[in-house]
């Protein structure tokens, strides 16, 4: 797959100021009420917490509706499953997503959480647990493709953003596509979270975990939900051994001894790169960090002193 730079319209303008008007906008037309909302993530969506009504307004950066598609399809397969996801917003008539001023957006049910937050041993447990679901027969999840986004945020990255810095990232992610093309794995493919990470977990306020962020789900090998606790531990030391050992215990695999998992270290690396880059005109503290993060990737050998955002 090339992943030269397309022409592309949307996400350019994707701000906290710009997102709050389309989150006024939705509350508006659905009559909910969005004085006082608290932006709570700007990420890849942004993610507003509502005041004194017990939902969450999710905005997508991009204007494409497949992801968000599977997303809702995903949220009621879950719910009907009985497992512990996301829900969406019992709101009567309302059919997600909605489009609002050229963005496309889903309202969810807030979950009240506990004082403690979720573990990478909670990560795990949650991850086996899904692992052995089976979609219904109606529910067709794509193919996974660990790249798939690098091409939009490439084609949408900030003005600041050096084109030698572009380059660089389109060409890395050429290689590594071809170098995932001839990956074997071990462990039986099928449905994945896609974005499976601590930061995807609540802890409700009687104990239970709930994952959200289901528009990754698709079709793939399980090693890439499980290979990101790896590359905390083994890449950017966020992880000490004993939790990652941890993880191990309760999913029952460790993919940091597998073939294939230099590639998805270095997958996950140009991803998280990458998806800093959309973001760097936020902060200051954004810039520098997405800075020594280009500077590493450059530099196989670096050790990662990455902050998380």
């Amino acid at each position: 797959m090339g992943y030269g730079l397309m022409s592309m319209h949307g996400d350019s303008a994707f701000t906290s100021q710009s997102t709050h008007e389309t989150l006024r906008e939705a509350c508006a037309r659905l009559r909910l009420d969005a004085a006082g909302a608290d932006l709570i993530r700007f990420g890849q969506n942004a993610i507003y917490r509502l005041r004194g009504q017990p939902y969450v307004v999710r905005i997508a950066r991009t204007v494409e509706t497949a992801d968000v598609n599977i997303e809702v399809r995903v949220a009621k397969w879950l719910a009907d499953a009985g497992f512990p996801a996301t829900a969406l917003a019992d709101i009567d008539h309302l059919d997600q997503p909605i489009e609002v001023g050229g963005r496309v957006v889903t309202v969810w049910e807030y979950v009240p959480q506990g004082p403690q937050r979720p573990t990478v041993s909670d990560l795990g447990r949650i991850l086996r647990c899904l692992h052995q679901l089976t979609p219904p027969a109606d529910l067709e999840l794509p193919a996974f493709r660990p790249l798939r986004n690098i091409p939009r945020r490439l084609a949408l990255a900030p003005s600041s953003v050096k084109k030698a810095d572009i380059e660089f990232l389109r060409q890395r992610a050429e290689e590594l596509d071809e170098a995932y093309a001839g990956l074997s794995f071990e462990l039986p493919p099928g449905p994945i979270h896609g974005d499976a990470h601590p930061g995807n977990l609540m802890r409700t306020e009687t104990g239970g975990i709930v994952i959200g962020d289901l528009e990754c789900f698709a079709t793939g090998p399980r090693e890439w939900d499980i290979a990101l606790p790896a590359a905390y531990r083994y890449g950017l030391g966020w992880l000490t051994d004993d939790e990652y050992r941890t993880f191990v215990e309760v999913y029952g695999y460790d993919v940091s001894q597998a073939p294939c998992f230099p590639v998805l270290r270095s997958i996950r690396e140009v991803n998280m790169t990458a998806w800093l880059m959309q973001n760097v005109a936020e902060s200051a503290d954004i810039g520098n960090e997405f800075r020594r993060r280009m500077a590493d990737l450059r530099n196989p050998d670096a050790p990662r002193r990455w902050r998380p955002f």
